[in-house]
């Protein structure tokens, strides 16, 4: 009947809403448990063998993990610049709506698109996102780590976010090479030996990803 059909589509939203969210929680975790596996095994032991050495070294690898943690939730949390979608009642759309219309910004004309989704003129720059279904100002890509769009509003908490977790993953992998280098033989620290390669195999995607937005 009608509440099992409403009961269906809500476990089908239910659904797909924890698949789209799985890539950023993984992320989260990946993120947590690398970083306190880092900091129960390979500081600790680093902290007993030469504490003076490096008391302030691992007091900037912290910081550096706090500011990757904010950036990376703020970029997951804010609005990247949704814009709001017609209502039904108050759109003029019918099968004769122009697919482009051009408008005078700045004594300069600027062809607009007509989206069929939100049922509006999309703004420059602007462009509908598949994942959410949404326009979005400045669209640059969704980007599912964050489950989230990044758009005008949150592209400089990614920028920052991928900025500080290059540094982090470069901090935390010279560290835990240095350790296993120090000892022998190399497999007698598997903690930092696991970090370290977990480091090596997602420096470069991110590293690249930044340079990308750098350039």
């Amino acid at each position: 009947g009608i509440n099992a059909e409403y009961g269906k589509q809500w476990y089908q939203r239910r659904v797909r809403g924890m698949c789209k969210a799985f890539p950023f929680i993984a992320a989260m975790v990946v993120l947590i448990v690398t970083t306190g596996t880092f900091n129960a095994f390979t500081v600790r032991r680093l902290l007993e063998d030469e504490p003076f050495n490096f008391i302030p070294i691992i007091v900037i690898s912290e910081i550096i993990f706090l500011f990757t943690m904010l950036n990376f939730l703020q970029t997951a949390f804010t609005d990247p610049g949704v814009l709001q979608k017609e209502n039904e009642e108050e759109s003029d759309n019918d099968f004769h709506t122009p697919l482009f219309k051009n408008v005078i910004i700045n004594n300069m004309t600027v062809r607009l698109k007509y989206c069929d989704s939100c049922q509006f003129y999309r703004p420059p720059r602007t462009s509908h996102c598949s994942m959410c279904n949404r326009c979005i100002e400045n669209f640059d890509h969704h980007c599912p780590w964050v489950n989230n769009c990044v758009g005008r509003r949150n592209y400089r908490f990614f920028f920052c976010f991928l900025m500080w977790l290059s540094l982090h993953i470069l901090l935390t992998m010279s560290l835990c090479i240095y350790r296993c280098a120090s000892v022998r033989p190399l497999w007698s620290d598997i903690p930092s030996l696991v970090v370290a390669i977990i480091c090596f195999l997602t420096v470069f995607p991110i590293i690249g990803l930044l340079s990308f937005h750098i350039a």
